[in-house]
C-alpha cells in the first residue's frame, strides 16, 4: 500500500511517503539566484525489505536495521541537480532510469547531496545550502535509491523550504508571475468594460443581443476574477511560501470559468439563441456529458495541482486529466457538424 501526502500551495512542502518501491524519483524543481536558499529537512527515514521468506510469506514493512542487508553497501539519498532547462532535467532523469544507472554517480560540482547511506541519520538529517554566484540555475529535488535496489520500498517524512533573496518563495522564472497577472486582469477587465458597453447598446440601431451573449459576459467576468485572484495567489505565495486560502478562491474562479467556456463554445455551435430558441435531445444529452465531465475534471485537477509531481501516480494522472479535457473538446464539435449538416 502506498499513501503519499502533499501539501503545495507554495514553495515550502510538507511530504509525507510511505512505502514507495521506486528507486528515483523528482519531487521538484526551482529556479535560483545569487543568494538563494534550499532548506530540506529528512524525518524517519526507513528502507522496508519485501522480499518473501522461505516459507512464502511476504515480509512488509521490515526495516533494514533488522534484516539482513549489508548496512555498509547502502547508498541512497536526495540530490538537488543542478540543470540548464526543465525539459534537459527531465530528460537527465528518464535517462539515468532508462540506463538503470546511479545518479549519484553522475553528480557534478554542482550538485547538492543529502546522503542518507549511513542508517544512523534515519532518524534526522537536514541540509541548509546558500546559492553562490557560480552555482545559479535550475535545480531539480530528486530521491534516489541505488542500493539496495529491487524489492524494496522506503518510507519518509520530507520538509524542504526554496526561498531567493527578498526573501521571495518563488522560483526565478516565476518571480515575475503576480505582476504579469495582474496586468492581464486589468487588460480583461477593460475587455470586460468594453463588452458590457456594447450590449447595452440600443439593439434598434445596433442590432439584436442575444441570451449567449449576455453568457459570454459571464463568462469574461469569469475569466477576469480568475486572474485577479491568481496574481493575489502568486504574491501571497511570493510574500510568505503559502497561500493556501486565496488558492481556493482562485480554483473555483479558474473552475467554472472552464466549465462556462466549454459550455458557451457548446451552445454557439448548436446555434442556440442566433438560429433557434431550444436544444435537441442529442444536444441536450452532450451539454451534459461535458458538463460532468469538466466538473469531475477540475476537481481532480485541483487535487493534482496540490499534490507532488514526485507522488506515486502523479504523471499518470496529470496525462489521463488532458486526455478527458481533449474529449471533451471533440464531443463540443458534434453539435457544430450537426448545424452544419442542418444548413446544407
Amino acid at each position: 500500500l502506498l499513501a503519499h501526502l502533499f501539501v503545495a500551495s507554495s514553495l515550502v512542502h510538507h511530504l509525507a511517503i510511505r512505502n514507495d518501491d521506486r528507486n528515483v524519483f523528482k519531487i521538484e524543481t526551482f529556479g535560483f539566484i545569487s543568494g538563494g536558499t534550499i532548506k530540506i529537512d529528512v524525518t524517519d527515514f526507513n528502507v522496508h525489505d519485501l522480499r518473501k521468506s522461505r516459507s512464502g510469506a511476504e515480509v512488509p514493512n521490515r526495516g533494514l536495521l533488522n534484516g539482513t542487508e549489508d548496512k555498509t553497501s547502502m547508498r541512497m539519498g536526495f540530490i538537488m541537480r543542478h540543470s540548464e532547462s526543465e525539459s534537459e532535467a527531465q530528460q537527465d532523469l528518464e535517462t539515468i532510469i532508462e540506463r538503470n544507472q546511479c545518479i549519484f554517480d553522475k553528480k557534478t560540482d554542482r550538485d547538492i547531496l543529502l546522503d542518507l547511506s549511513n542508517s544512523e541519520n534515519w532518524k534526522h538529517s537536514a541540509l541548509e545550502h546558500s546559492i553562490t554566484v557560480d552555482e545559479v540555475g535550475l535545480y531539480s529535488l530528486i530521491f534516489s535509491r541505488c542500493v539496495p535496489s529491487g524489492a524494496h520500498t522506503v518510507s519518509f517524512k520530507l520538509e524542504a523550504s526554496f526561498i531567493n533573496p527578498g526573501p521571495n518563495f518563488l522560483s526565478a522564472g516565476d518571480a515575475p508571475l503576480p505582476t504579469v497577472y495582474l496586468v492581464f486582469f486589468v487588460l480583461h477587465l477593460v475587455a470586460f468594460g468594453a463588452w458590457v458597453w456594447v450590449l447595452r447598446r440600443d439593439p434598434s440601431q445596433h442590432g439584436t443581443v442575444h441570451r449567449i451573449h449576455y453568457m459570454m459576459a459571464f463568462l469574461l467576468a469569469f475569466k477576469v476574477l480568475s486572474l485577479l485572484f491568481e496574481s493575489i495567489r502568486y504574491h501571497y505565495i511570493a510574500m510568505f511560501g503559502v497561500s493556501e486560502t486565496w488558492s481556493l478562491v482562485y480554483y473555483f474562479f479558474a473552475s467554472v470559468k472552464g466549465i462556462m467556456l466549454f459550455t458557451v463554445i457548446l451552445l454557439i455551435g448548436s446555434g442556440y439563441s442566433l438560429m433557434k430558441n431550444f436544444l435537441n435531445d442529442n444536444e441536450k444529452r452532450i451539454i451534459f456529458v461535458v458538463l460532468v465531465l469538466q466538473v469531475l475534471d477540475n476537481i481532480a485537477m485541483v487535487i493534482i495541482e496540490e499534490t507532488a509531481p514526485g507522488s506515486q501516480g502523479w504523471l499518470t494522472w496529470k496525462d489521463i486529466l488532458h486526455l478527458v479535457d481533449i474529449l471533451c473538446c471533440l464531443a463540443i464539435l458534434l453539435p457544430i457538424v450537426w448545424s452544419i449538416r442542418h444548413l446544407k
